[in-house]
C-alpha cells in the first residue's frame, strides 16, 4: 500500500494563477503493483442501490470525473502514463472498474460504445468555457430550462465540454435536474 487518504494536488487546468486554481483531492487508497504501477481505489459506503447503479453507469460511460481527476493528479506525481482506477462498494464488498483486476471480488465493466472519451480534456475544456463566461460577466442560469436552451449544452460537442446529464435513454432531459430543489424536500 502506498497511502490511504492520499492527498493529491496539482494543476490540471494549466499553470496556477489568480484565475486558475490548483486542484486538491484525497484518494481513499493508492496501491502500487509489483511492477510499480499505481492503482487508485475510491470507497463508497452508501447502501443505496440507485446510487450504485448510477456509479456503475458512470464507469461504463467513462464519466467518472472524480476518478479521472485523481488519476491525472497522481500521474503527474508518479509519471505513470496510465493509472487503473476503481470504486469499491463497501456494502457489496466488491471492486468495480473498467480495468482488469485479478480477483474474485473484482468486476470488470465494459465501456459502452460512444463513451465520453478523454474525460480530463472535457473537464478542462468545461472549466475554461465556464471561466470565460464568468470573466465576461455571463452567468448561465438553467432553472426550469430544457437543456437545448442552454448555451453550454449546445456548445458541448463543438468545444469538447463535459456533457450535462441527460435522461437514461440518452434523450434530452426536459428540465434541468438540478433546478427543482428536490433534494431539499421532505
Amino acid at each position: 500500500m502506498v497511502a490511504c487518504e492520499k492527498q493529491l494536488d496539482g494543476n490540471i487546468f494549466g499553470a496556477p494563477d489568480d484565475e486558475t486554481p490548483t486542484m486538491h483531492g484525497f484518494a481513499d487508497m493508492v496501491l502500487a503493483r509489483a511492477n510499480g504501477q499505481h492503482v487508485i481505489f475510491d470507497f463508497k459506503w452508501t447502501t443505496s442501490k440507485r446510487y450504485h447503479q448510477e456509479l456503475l453507469q458512470k464507469l461504463q460511460k467513462n464519466r467518472s470525473s472524480q476518478l479521472a481527476i485523481y488519476a491525472e493528479l497522481l500521474s503527474a506525481l508518479t509519471k505513470d502514463r496510465e493509472l487503473p482506477t476503481a470504486y469499491f462498494l463497501m456494502p457489496l464488498g466488491r471492486l468495480f472498474s473498467i480495468e482488469e483486476f485479478n480477483s474474485y471480488w473484482a468486476t470488470k465493466l465494459n465501456v459502452s460504445e460512444g463513451c465520453e472519451g478523454n474525460v480530463i480534456n472535457k473537464i478542462v475544456s468545461a472549466y475554461r468555457y465556464r471561466r470565460e463566461e464568468i470573466m465576461s460577466g455571463k452567468i448561465e442560469m438553467g432553472e426550469r430550462m430544457a437543456l437545448n436552451e442552454l448555451s453550454y449544452f449546445n456548445d458541448t460537442e463543438l468545444h469538447n465540454l463535459f456533457p450535462l446529464k441527460s435522461d437514461k435513454d440518452g434523450s434530452l432531459k426536459e428540465v434541468n435536474h438540478l433546478s427543482n430543489f428536490g433534494l431539499f424536500k421532505g
